[in-house]
This record gives structure tokens, sequence and C-alpha cells, in this order.
């Protein structure tokens, strides 16, 4: 599979290329692939207002969160475009293979500071009951992979791009505690392994 993170397909700056040319170019790097990927993880800040002429020619199954980017009626238009993977939450979780993919919504409207609890979330509680069990349930399972927008800072050093310091404290904790085969998350801009 392949994750792509932040498009921001409404940007259009100038003596840059636009974000709706600049995922066209990711999206034909993917297509030549020798072997194309079994589906393509999006990590927020999507803009889906842009996203019409992508739909129905993605070179795979795509499934994606929320960014801060996406607004009350953004989220509306991901869930319903995206159905049947959202229902009527911003998390979810699919099988592939003898792999389970959690997708959390950690971006709140606007803000930069990421959490798992908010009015900005559908719903507004219950996704670290929906994570714990789902890692519980899929133990046996080959790997198990988180995908989000905000992330943690590997320091848990409260910063203006990450997730809060509590909420970094137990994902961190937990991915440790509960044998996670990796995490793909946004935001930052910048390639970073922790």
């Amino acid at each position: 599979f392949i994750a792509l993170a932040d498009p921001h397909l409404r940007e259009d700056r100038p003596n840059e290329p636009t974000g709706v040319a600049k995922l066209e170019k990711a999206l034909d790097v993917v297509r030549a692939l020798p072997r194309p990927p079994a589906f393509i993880l999006l990590l927020g800040d999507i803009h889906p207002e842009k996203l019409d002429p992508f739909m129905g020619n993605w070179p795979a199954p795509v499934h994606l969160v929320h960014g801060n980017h996406e607004n009350a009626a953004n989220r509306q238009q991901l869930r319903a475009m995206f159905a049947a993977d959202f229902g009527d939450k911003d998390y979810y979780a699919f099988t592939h293979g003898d792999c389970r993919f959690i997708g959390l919504c950690t971006a709140m409207i606007g803000d930069h500071i990421g959490h798992f609890e908010s009015q900005d979330i559908t719903p507004k509680a219950g996704q670290l009951e929906f994570l714990e069990q789902e890692l519980d349930q899929s133990q046996g399972m080959r790997a198990r992979f988180l995908f989000a927008h905000v992330p943690p800072d590997e320091s848990c050093k409260p910063l203006s791009d990450c997730l809060g310091t509590c909420e970094a404290k137990y994902l961190l904790q937990l991915v440790q505690d509960k044998n996670v085969t990796a995490c793909f998350l946004g935001h930052r801009h910048a390639n970073r392994l922790y």
C-alpha cells in the first residue's frame, strides 16, 4: 500500500505547482510502479471540493482520514464520498489480507493541536474505546497499522503541531503495549521516523 499525506488540493501559490498538480504527479508515480499498490492511505488535509476529478481515477482504492483543514461540511462530504469506510463516524477500521488498518480522527477543525475526542469529531466521544477494542480484537493478525493526520511528538513535549501532551503519551504507550506494527501520520510536512 501507499501512504500519501497532506495533498492540500486547494493550494495555489505563485511559482509552484497547485495542490491538484502535486497530487496528480504523485499519482502518476504510483501508476508507474511495477506492481500497483493494493490501496492508498490519504492522511488528511485533502480539501474535498477539489476531489471530483480524481474520483473514479485513482490507481488503487483510497482510504482516508480528516485533517485540520477539513471543516464540518468537508468532513460530512468525505463521509458521504467514502461511506463504505466512514459510515456515520470520523474513524473506522478495515482488514486487508491478514492485516488490520485503523483510521483515526486526530485533527481539530482549524487547529494544529490534535486530540482524540472533541466537538469536531463525530461522534464527540468513544474513539479511544474504539481504538483499544480494535487493537484487542486484532491481536492475532499478522500486522496492525494506525493512520491519522496529527501525530504525537516523539518527546511528548507540548508543541503547536502535534497531539496534546496527554494524548501523545497515551498513544505512544498504547502503540508499544499493543505491539502496533506501524503508524502513518501526516500534518508536519516532513518525513519523520519515531
